[in-house]
């Protein structure tokens, strides 16, 4: 309940990232407990068809979607990802559930096992087939960002690039030409720079944001496991006035929290803690490629859970890299609109929802949790993109929430 109620607790308390939609009622009145029954349920599926790694599953045996898991987020008849499905609702309480007990118990949501996967999979095409009706169900609410009166990054602001471990040419280029990107208007439409347009729509103007400093530490001065505090000290290397000091840790490298509760963060540090002028905007993001692609590089790799629909092909030929652009663009935006907590965002402040973070899996029109939206392909590669760059750079960026329409915008 104290650590990730969003992820391990839902559908009783409103998601970590998507639409904020309300949550249900907890049928024993203990959101925490009630979501460990739907998690204990999950693994104890899991344990009995598939006790030692070769019995039921799907993928590999060392990630399995199994007996329940396979079926994530289905409690009910009419599900579909984002949505629950129809369930029954407790006259007194007002509670959710789908099954009963002993001692009267309501029990929360069972969820639906396996034969529901393998009659989709029994399709011709189960992605064609249910992709042009999920996206009639599901429309997207009304999505509000109050501003919490704190000054945000506008004007031309530096974004420096710190490099942490190995990465090629390559890579970096594909990284600096997104930076690079976001200030040139003569891209051909939809581009990087019209997508960054959306941030004039917040208070005080637009942000032009320039590329900087760029450092290498190949090296891995401070070693390949990396606290916060030591990544503050890392973007504490670049100049920091008028800057975002971006870290950017390569494959290899462990962050915390990487992979089990982010894609990559920002935040401020201090030059000097005695002088509050000192203060300056960081950020991190990490290559995911070989610790959690099906995290935080989809829709270019499987997704760790739910249904294994085809991946969608990386702009730039890099799954990690082109990822790590996702992410860097939602860490960006929430850095120009929210550096020091007290910009624009929903929920806590401590784990609030932010410009794109808010709008999490949508790249395209007709998105619904878990399908990235009708995004453009390059004819000769295809590859799928959304926004065009310098140096005929083609990235797929996610929708940025526009304070004009309280709605998630995209590109496409």
């Amino acid at each position: 309940m104290s650590q990730c109620p969003g992820q391990c607790a839902w559908p009783f308390h409103q998601p970590v990232y998507g639409p904020q939609t309300l949550p249900l009622v907890a049928p024993n009145g203990d959101v925490g407990v009630d979501g460990m029954v739907i998690n204990l349920a999950t693994v104890l599926a899991g344990t009995v068809t598939d006790p030692f790694d070769s019995g039921y599953f799907q993928g590999p045996a060392t990630a399995p979607l199994e007996a329940v898991s396979a079926c994530t987020g289905i409690f009910g008849s009419g599900a579909y990802p984002g949505y629950t499905g129809s369930v029954l609702t407790d006259k007194t309480t007002g509670s959710s559930y789908n099954a009963q007990g002993v001692n009267g118990r309501s029990t929360p949501y069972f969820p639906i096992l396996a034969s529901v996967v393998l009659i989709l999979f029994a399709l011709p095409d189960p992605s064609f087939a249910t992709t042009r009706k999920l996206a009639a169900l599901f429309q997207q609410q009304p999505l509000v960002l109050n501003y919490h009166n704190g000054p945000l990054l506008k004007g031309t602001v530096t974004v420096n690039l710190i490099w942490y471990g190995s990465f090629s040419p390559v890579q970096r280029s594909i990284i600096a030409d997104f930076i690079q990107s976001m200030s040139t208007s003569a891209d051909a439409p939809p581009s990087v720079a019209s997508w960054w347009q959306t941030i004039e729509n917040y208070k005080d103007g637009s942000s032009n944001l320039v590329l900087g400093t760029q450092v290498l530490d190949e090296n891995c001065s401070l070693g390949k496991s990396l606290t916060k505090s030591q990544i503050v000290d890392l973007a504490s290397k670049a100049p920091t006035k008028g800057s975002i000091n971006v870290v950017c840790t390569a494959a290899d490298v462990v962050v915390d929290r990487f992979c089990m509760s982010n894609c990559g963060t920002h935040g401020s540090g201090s030059t000097d803690p005695k002088d509050s002028q000192s203060k300056f905007a960081y950020a991190w993001v990490g290559n995911p490629m070989t610790q959690c692609p099906g995290q935080c590089a989809w829709p270019f790799h499987q997704p760790t859970f739910g249904p294994q629909t085809p991946p969608l092909v990386a702009p730039n030929g890099d799954v990690g890299v082109d990822g790590m652009v996702i992410n860097l663009a939602t860490v960006l935006a929430g850095t120009v609109t929210d550096p020091f907590n007290n910009g624009y965002f929903q929920g806590p402040a401590t784990a609030p929802l932010e410009a794109v973070s808010a709008c999490t899996g949508i790249f395209g029109s007709g998105a619904y949790p878990g399908y990235a939206g009708s995004v453009l392909t390059d004819k000769a590669t295809g590859a799928s993109y959304n926004a065009q760059g310098v140096s005929g750079r083609k990235y797929l960026l996610p929708a940025m929430w526009d304070p004009k329409t309280s709605t998630c915008k995209t590109l496409v």
